[in-house]
């Protein structure tokens, strides 16, 4: 149930982020949320989801496991966002943290296959993309078509939404019963 949670969260937040933006931030700061928030949750649900390895880890009592993802991590975050960061400092940072962030967790889902009795939850994982794609669709097509929404109408789109991700995830918890 994490995985595919994690997933439709991100999922939400990033289809969402102008109307997260027009309701925590100041007019000052939304034009830029709104470049970067979207990339950020894409970024930081595979790191989340690449921190699943460091708990399992944990679990098994065998911390040698999380060795080269975080190496992998440290190596390539840095080197990605200086190297692409000189080329646009905003989408080269974002990109540098994606390539780090993807090549991460690749190597963890390898590494878990390899050492651990685990199977990753790829088909209900497909299931939450497939349902995030209305949910998606219509906060992209809602902002597309009232781009200048107010304080009080990006609440209500983001009730509306958040209503709609809650029911995926109660589905999927009796589901997973």
């Amino acid at each position: 149930m994490y995985l595919p949670g994690l997933v439709l969260s991100g999922i939400f937040i990033a289809a969402g982020t102008p109307f997260l933006a027009n309701v925590l931030l100041g007019k000052e700061f939304r034009e830029v949320a709104i470049k970067i928030t979207a990339w950020a949750a894409v970024i930081e649900t595979m790191r989340a989801t690449g921190s699943l390895m460091f708990h399992l880890g944990i679990a098994k009592a065998d911390n040698r496991l999380t060795i080269i993802p975080v190496a992998a991590g440290a190596i390539l975050a840095p080197t990605g966002v200086y190297f692409l960061g000189r080329i646009n400092p905003l989408y080269g940072t974002i990109a540098g943290l994606l390539i780090a962030s993807s090549v991460v967790l690749f190597i963890i889902i390898i590494l878990s296959h390899k050492v651990l009795p685990i199977t990753w939850p790829v088909k209900r994982m497909l299931y939450v993309i497939l349902l995030g794609i209305p949910l998606a669709a219509g906060l992209l097509a809602t902002h597309y078509f009232f781009p200048q929404m107010g304080f009080i109408y990006s609440l209500i789109v983001l009730l509306i939404s958040g209503c709609y991700t809650a029911a995926i995830l109660a589905m999927l918890l009796v589901k997973s019963e």
